[in-house]
């Protein structure tokens, strides 16, 4: 189903500023891909689980990852498109199912990875650039993160 409005939506990781990407990541909600000052007016998100879903395929196929963020992602990916499946088919038969599933992965990666905010200040400190996280995009700011970890680890 078709968003009810023309919005204008981020459609990949060089347009899509990693503050909504981490927004996106830490909450499930892909109406962040949608600009808009107000994501709440928003009630069909089928459109966008699909544009999602190639975002996060052309993050992974550009950076890869470790196997221990390829499970924590994959876990959230799942809650994700559990979430999409309950609201698009009605199927709540699965609420259960999927609580669970959250309390586990809550259980097991907790705060799982870094807070984007102290990210950027190192990136900021190391290459002496302004990191405005609601302007820089997923794919720069990672390839800052990935030559800083390998500057310093390798």
């Amino acid at each position: 189903m078709k968003l009810e409005k023309n919005y204008k939506i981020y459609r990949n990781i060089d347009t899509l500023p990693v503050w909504y990407w981490d927004k996106i990541q830490q909450t499930g909600d892909v109406r962040w891909l949608v600009q808009t000052d107000d994501i709440e007016q928003i009630k069909e998100t089928e459109q966008l689980y699909e544009i999602y879903d190639k975002i996060y395929t052309e993050y992974y196929d550009y950076f890869g990852i470790s196997s221990d963020l390829k499970e924590y992602l994959n876990a959230q990916r799942s809650i994700t498109l559990m979430e999409l499946d309950i609201a698009v088919n009605n199927t709540k038969s699965k609420l259960s199912l999927l609580e669970r599933k959250k309390i586990e992965f809550s259980t097991l990666y907790g705060n799982a990875g870094n807070d984007i905010d102290k990210l950027a200040v190192s990136i900021s400190r190391y290459f002496k650039v302004d990191v405005d996280l609601m302007k820089i995009s997923t794919k720069r700011f990672y390839n800052f993160l990935n030559t800083l970890i390998k500057e310093n680890n390798g």
